[in-house]
């Protein structure tokens, strides 16, 4: 079953997926975190923020391990739908639970704080994430830097293409011009 829900997800066809979790919670079988893991990674690829906390709840009434991919696929899934707020309770409760964030947990967290257009947090979690002695991203500097586009925040922008660079992470087409972005909003383009 949990490869019928990964197919599911893949194809983006979440309400297949959870059908297909509700059959198999309706037989003898149970689902495990790996069939809800699934279940969520459907849910992100459809934008259900909703039903991926509705999953959350189904995996602590089951008495369920959330681990780091259930966690990461639900902060997904609110921040694809701009619920910023939503996603960083999520973090709370996951790090409440002594379930250690990753990469992959931050810049979901990140993009979710980009989409919402709350920049500062967006740094905020990248710089938590540096703390945690986790290697951000390519993907972690760039929705941060996308993150400073709205109050066109070149400052930032720029010392985080220079962070990046200090790291040995190459900026990638999409940070560069995201960078790119801000300068000009910002009017800074000699900046660049």
């Amino acid at each position: 079953y949990n490869s019928a829900i990964s197919a599911c997800a893949k194809g983006q066809q979440w309400t297949k997926a959870l059908e297909v979790l509700a059959q198999i919670s309706g037989s003898t079988l149970q689902p495990g975190v790996v069939g809800f893991n699934a279940a969520l990674s459907a849910c992100e690829q459809g934008q259900q923020w909703e039903q991926a906390l509705q999953l959350i709840r189904d995996v602590a009434l089951r008495r369920l391990w959330a681990d780091t991919v259930t966690w990461s696929a639900a902060i997904s899934s609110c921040g694809a739908r701009q619920q910023w707020t939503r996603a960083l309770q999520l973090l709370v409760q996951m790090q409440s639970e002594t379930t250690a964030p990753n990469v992959i947990t931050y810049n979901a967290v990140i993009t979710a704080c980009q989409r919402g257009l709350q920049w500062m947090l967006a740094l905020q979690h990248l710089e938590e994430l540096c703390m945690a002695a986790l290697v951000p991203s390519v993907v972690s500097y760039s929705a941060a830097i996308s993150a400073c586009e709205p109050e066109a925040s070149w400052r930032q922008a720029l010392g985080l293409l220079a962070a990046m660079r200090s790291r040995g992470i190459p900026p990638n087409v999409v940070a560069c011009n995201v960078a790119m972005g801000v300068l000009a909003k910002g009017q800074q383009w000699e900046q660049g």
